[in-house]
């Protein structure tokens, strides 16, 4: 059987047109007015249709072109899950294909509860969670600027367990001048605290990146670091399967 309409209907709508994987956009729209818009991805299968294909069984109980066997990815990731079977197995990839419509579903619902318009998300970035003081002293050391967020505080308590924390992340900055053994006991350091919030029902997300900023007359590279605390019960954490990486 062929994939049908329907099928690649629900299949491209669900994936929000982005790939599953690097989650770039699977349209390019024309800029002159002869061209046509570029599809630049792929419906691929996870388990192949024949015995010289990808992750191919003969015991598959579902139609090969049905929704459950498909997953949307650009042209390059249906490439490299082709050629690298054993690193992109049947469960990885469907673990993956869930996690990234799970992902498409809030950033749809927070852009209509923003501005009733899911354009709203286009800033919207999936941060990786911190539980690891080593890996957050990493992220943070000689950065030039922080970017935080955290939930609505409700208590003393909580307000001052999240300000110490975000205090002696800001701290990290000058961690450079201070050599090794203070970069340990950084570590150590922010290792206790995450453990403090996460006893407190509090995860940490974050991310590095470079960022170009105007100095007086001069375009300069600035390294900055976002953190962002929330409740493990925040609607927004999208709990990716053990084993899942989207780093392609």
């Amino acid at each position: 059987m062929a994939i049908t309409d329907r099928t690649r209907k629900i299949l491209w709508a669900r994936s929000g047109n982005r790939c599953a994987l690097c989650r770039c956009e699977l349209v390019m729209p024309s800029e002159a007015a002869g061209d046509r818009d570029a599809v630049v991805g792929d419906e691929c299968h996870i388990v192949g249709q024949t015995p010289d294909s990808a992750r191919y069984r003969d015991d598959l109980s579902i139609d090969p072109d049905s929704y459950d066997n498909l997953i949307v990815l650009c042209k390059t990731h249906h490439k490299q899950i082709d050629d690298q079977p054993e690193r992109f197995a049947e469960e990885k990839l469907i673990a993956l294909k869930e996690a990234h419509e799970q992902w498409v579903r809030t950033v749809l619902e927070i852009g209509s509860t923003t501005s009733g318009s899911p354009k709203s998300s286009e800033g919207i970035t999936l941060l990786p969670r911190i539980t690891s003081g080593k890996r957050l002293v990493s992220m943070c050391r000689g950065c030039h600027a922080f970017q935080y967020d955290h939930e609505e505080l409700e208590t003393e308590e909580d307000t001052s367990l999240i300000a110490g924390f975000l205090q002696e992340v800001e701290d990290l900055d000058i961690l450079e001048d201070l050599g090794t053994a203070a970069i340990v006991q950084a570590g150590f350091t922010m290792g206790t605290l995450l453990q403090e919030l996460e006893q407190q029902g509090y995860m940490v997300f974050g991310e590095r990146k470079r960022q170009k900023m105007r100095v007086g007359d001069a375009i300069v590279d600035w390294q900055i670091a976002t953190i962002v605390v929330l409740r493990e019960s925040n609607p927004t954490i999208i709990k990716i399967p053990a084993g899942v990486d989207t780093d392609g």
